[in-house]
């Protein structure tokens, strides 16, 4: 793959990968004016803090990814272990996220398990292999 397709890729890839915070960053305004019990706001608040928090781990992973293939020598590696045990804590909080979410209430619940599933999905779309195009 050329030098530019490679950077447009990882471009485009960034951009798609700040889906979760765009959807993540506007409920908390939502969440003030939920009319609903204590407990209940308190963990739709912890389940929103950790969505959000979690929304940073698709370009986190993208990050590592990008730095992982171009690492050269094990100089780097632990930045690199230290950035990969963050992502796996992420995925541990979104999995946290979306069980205190399903407490929350309207657009605060349902954006925000919809912010989980695409955190998870982004993440497991970057397993996916890609097929080389044919150069003829």
């Amino acid at each position: 793959m050329p030098q530019w397709q490679f950077r447009v890729m990882i471009a485009l890839s960034s951009v798609l990968s700040l889906v979760p915070l765009v959807l993540c960053l506007p409920l908390w305004r939502y969440l003030r004016v939920e009319t609903i019990q204590r407990w209940r706001r308190v963990l739709s608040m912890i389940g929103l803090g950790l969505a959000t928090a979690a929304s940073l781990v698709p370009p986190l992973w993208l990050f590592a990814m990008v730095l992982l293939s171009r690492a050269e020598d094990s100089h780097e590696s632990p930045m690199l272990g230290i950035m990969i045990e963050a992502i796996v804590a992420g995925l541990g909080c979104v999995i946290l996220a979306a069980i205190a979410l399903c407490f929350a209430k309207g657009k605060v619940r349902w954006m925000g398990l919809t912010a989980c599933i695409v955190t998870i999905a982004l993440f497991l779309l970057s397993f996916l292999p890609v097929m080389p195009s044919s150069t003829r």
